[in-house]
């Protein structure tokens, strides 16, 4: 049985129905965070609960619930589906209807859970081959690092990836540099030192590259942020991608260049042994 949250209501999916007024719909008025379940806890919590405040905050919403309480409608949800290890999808939209100008900024918020059979992060075994997307670039703002609603350049560029035989595209800024990929936060290795592209370039701040930025020190890893551009990929001795459902995935071909993984295994490593420490 699949069960869904809806603004206080736990229900199956196939019960629950969205209203054609629903401004999400409508306008996209609102944004999304998927948080990574391993063993029934809710993992990074709190760097997601954090872009989500400022997700809200940035958009205007109202009555955002506590992070104790939209913990527990994750651990909820996560039980309610018998679903330990898993991928919870929250929506946050703005109630009421109004056309451009809302008639309230109240925030609405839907939860669904897909269980996933893995009990840590695994490296996927055959190396990702990317492109960069060029048809559609971002542009850095107020609202460039939340993941809202509207995700049009994403589902062009995933358009892009299957139509050209790839595995996931880069996407770029107005400056032509790599901001992200569509799922992920990019990160390359030269004489290993990482970099990774500054938060205000045009990208989705990730929580996995938040917390991965705050760990590489203690870890011994040395590490800095700048604009990344193609030849810097060109020169790079590794590639990799990174996200809070699926941690690392190691890069192999960019534009005939091929990637090794030899920082991408060390990392995946130091991971789940962080994970085991705390679930």
């Amino acid at each position: 049985m699949d069960i869904v949250y809806h603004n206080e209501n736990y229900q199956e999916s196939k019960l629950t129905a969205v209203s054609i007024n629903n401004r999400s719909f409508n306008y996209g008025d609102g944004f999304f965070e998927t948080i990574r379940i391993f063993n029934g806890t809710a993992i990074f919590w709190q760097y997601h609960y954090s872009r989500i405040e400022k997700a809200a905050k940035t958009l205007g919403f109202e009555n955002l619930p506590s992070s104790t309480n939209l913990l527990k409608i994750i651990t909820e949800l996560s039980k309610k589906n018998n679903a330990p290890n898993a991928r919870i999808r929250l929506n946050f939209y703005r109630k009421g209807q109004g056309l451009y100008t809302p008639d309230t900024n109240e925030i609405g918020l839907t939860g669904k859970c897909i269980a996933l059979k893995s009990k840590q992060f695994t490296l996927n075994n055959k190396g990702l081959e990317v492109g960069i997307f060029t048809t559609y670039k971002l542009s850095a703002g107020s609202v460039s690092s939340i993941k809202t609603n509207n995700a049009l350049p994403y589902i062009l560029a995933a358009k892009h990836v299957k139509a050209n035989n790839l595995d996931t595209a880069l996407l770029i800024n107005n400056n032509n540099q790599i901001v992200d990929s569509i799922y992920s936060n990019i990160w390359i290795v030269k004489n290993d030192i990482l970099h990774t592209p500054p938060l205000n370039s045009g990208g989705v701040t990730g929580t996995m590259q938040s917390f991965l930025t705050k760990m590489l020190n203690t870890w011994g890893y040395k590490h800095i942020t700048k604009p990344l551009h193609k030849n810097d990929l060109q020169y790079a001795d590794e590639l990799f991608l990174t996200n809070a459902i699926k941690g690392i995935q190691w890069v192999k071909n960019f534009n005939q260049k091929q990637f090794n993984k030899k920082i991408s295994e060390q990392l995946l490593n130091e991971l789940n042994n962080y994970l085991s420490s705390i679930t």
